[in-house]
């Protein structure tokens, strides 16, 4: 087979043909490329671009979808332009409801890997709404899928080509070419030049598809030698771990649902590859192994409803439990209808994907309406049971929870405020200091609503005190802060310095004419000597506890809980010497009203009074 590199004029042609037959998937990439070389350029810091980004990935799909949709039922072009500009104005919406990145919790990331889903799931069966599932339907699928392949590779191979070149250059010319230059690079080929490559490859005659009955050989082979057999020995596994079970009668791993799902889909997979050629001579084993394919589904799908079955019983529901109960009632009825119906339409596979998609991201019934109700539910029991809860109202005045109760209600609000935010549970308090959509942007008032509660925080991630009387505590500046550092008025500035109790540190900075030393036992005291003379002494714990005690710090002994970088600065004025702290991280242990420091790693400013 003879492979021809095209010419120039083939490929301005080609380009050409594919700005005009999707000009809204080209626009939505020069937007979403221009959006993500923005945030690279000036290092993330706006609030619009992020968003205007992820949307333009979106609309890459749709407006593929809507084109390919007009363009099989042969709609005019002034009606094209009504629905791609309706395609864009939903997307518009999408984008105004959008919260900023940094305060996208899990449901925002999850909501739209479902759109992202459905969508691609769209463009499979787009041109093909309202027509026959035959064999154009598989022949289009399998172009989407080679071009998708094919502009991976081209996008891929040509990036790493241009680096070499860039990188040869940099090198014999000494141009300094900046690193970013790089990475903007690869932001280019992957928004610009993948898209354009693969739209340029898209069927545009549905007919010629339907009577195309070439099949490759190479898929065949893939199928049959690969992905057949590697599907045949995880059911062997999974029957072997089935038989285990019931033999030791104990219950299925949660981690199983997992693995049945990615067999069940892998199986599916295979069979969609060697779909046209289930009828040819030879390839009756094709059908046979399709049925026992199916039927070996039901008892992996009983043994995937227990193991999440025994999850939602111990801790609710939450958006994975969901999606994986979702995806094994998908599972049973694809297995069902290709079991016992005759038509066996491949179409339905997309199609439910896409619809199940959407069901699950929105809505009363959806994931997160569901999770959220499940998981509030179950933080209510147990305040209840603690009487923590009276009629809708928090007390301060119950008994001390257990610690499994405290792990619980701990968990559960962290999971609230990561997912969902916790204005759900606003009507529960009084009136407060701080809003609960502050929450949402510091979570560091999480620790303060468990105080509102008169319940210590407990994680199952953290150990626990070595007894009651004794909490071990950790304050965390927030790591996504992209604030610089003002040295105005100070001297000398000494980054990530870091202190632990197991050993007294002392550290000497030769500086220009002078000499500084920063001698720090937690036990005792920090010291600050310039040029043999001590300009600079504090008590660690005295330090620890009067920033805890300025900036109003409710401590915690969780590290997922971070505070704002003005919460962790404090400034100490001395007769010979004004310090500046900005802490990281402090840990310590807190018993009977007394605090140790058993860490902390900061940013220490000098500056000689």
């Amino acid at each position: 087979m003879k492979f021809k590199f095209p010419s120039i004029a083939v490929i301005i042609d080609s380009a050409a043909i594919s700005l005009s037959r999707f000009p809204f998937v080209m626009i939505s990439s020069f937007i979403g490329a221009f959006c993500h070389l923005y945030i690279v350029e000036h290092n993330g810091d706006d609030v619009w671009m992020g968003k205007l980004s992820m949307v333009c990935l979106l609309g890459i799909g749709w407006f593929t979808a809507l084109a390919l949709f007009a363009e099989s039922k042969k709609i005019k072009a002034w009606k094209k332009l009504l629905i791609n500009l309706f395609g864009a104005l939903l997307l518009g919406f999408y984008f105004y409801f959008l919260p900023e990145l940094k305060l996208f919790r899990v449901v925002d990331y999850s909501r739209y890997g479902l759109f992202f889903i459905a969508i691609h799931m769209l463009v499979a069966f787009a041109p093909y709404i309202g027509k026959g599932f035959g064999n154009g339907f598989w022949q289009f699928n399998l172009a989407l899928f080679s071009r998708v392949c094919s502009a991976a590779l081209y996008a891929g191979v040509l990036y790493i080509g241009l680096v070499l070149a860039i990188a040869a250059v940099n090198q014999l010319f000494d141009l300094n070419v900046n690193e970013k230059r790089y990475f903007e690079l690869f932001i280019i080929m992957g928004w610009i030049f993948n898209v354009w490559f693969f739209l340029s490859g898209l069927p545009d005659d549905y007919q010629e598809l339907e009577d195309n009955t070439h099949y490759p050989e190479s898929v065949k082979v893939f199928t049959q030698y690969v992905l057949l057999p590697l599907v045949t020995i995880y059911l062997v596994i999974l029957y072997a771990y089935l038989i285990k079970i019931i033999y030791q009668w104990e219950l299925p791993k949660g981690w199983v649902a997992y693995l049945v799902i990615g067999f069940s889909v892998a199986g599916i997979l295979a069979l969609l590859f060697v779909w046209p050629i289930r009828e040819k001579e030879g390839n009756t084993w094709i059908k046979s192994y399709a049925k026992w394919f199916y039927l070996a589904i039901y008892p992996l799908i009983i043994l995937l409803g227990v193991a999440i079955y025994q999850r939602v019983r111990q801790y609710g529901i939450t958006e994975n439990r969901y999606f994986i109960i979702a995806l094994a009632l998908w599972l049973f009825s694809v297995a069902t209808y290709f079991l016992f119906s005759r038509s066996k339409n491949i179409k339905l596979i997309p199609v439910s994907l896409c619809l199940l998609a959407l069901f699950c991201s929105f809505g009363p019934w959806g994931a997160f309406a569901i999770s959220e109700n499940s998981q509030l539910a179950r933080l209510k029991k147990i305040l209840i049971k603690n009487a923590v809860l009276v009629n809708n109202k928090i007390t301060k005045n119950h008994k001390e929870l257990s610690l499994k109760d405290r792990r619980e209600v701990t968990e559960t609000l962290r999971y609230l405020n990561t997912n969902h935010g916790l204005k759900s549970i606003q009507s529960w308090f009084g009136k407060t200091d701080f809003s609960f959509d502050e929450i949402r942007k510091y979570d560091y008032r999480l620790g303060e609503v468990m105080t509102l509660m008169n319940i210590e925080m407990a994680s199952d991630y953290y150990p626990v005190a070595a007894s009651t009387s004794q909490k071990n505590f950790v304050l965390r500046a927030d790591y996504y802060s992209t604030n610089a550092l003002s040295v105005k008025g100070f001297d000398y500035m000494f980054e990530g310095l870091d202190f632990s109790r197991a050993s007294e540190r002392q550290l000497k900075y030769e500086l220009d004419n002078d000499t500084l030393e920063i001698d720090c036992d937690l036990a005792d005291r920090l010291t600050i000597i310039k040029n043999n003379t001590e300009i600079y002494s504090v008590n660690t714990v005295a330090l620890v506890n009067r920033l805890i005690k300025e900036k109003k710090i409710t401590l915690t002994n969780d590290y997922s809980f971070s505070l704002p970088k003005e919460k962790m600065t404090l400034i100490d004025t001395q007769q010979k010497a004004t310090v500046k702290f900005i802490f990281s991280t402090i840990s310590g242990v807190e018993e009977n009203g007394k605090r140790k420091v058993s860490s902390f790693n900061c940013t220490v400013f000098v500056k000689g009074n």
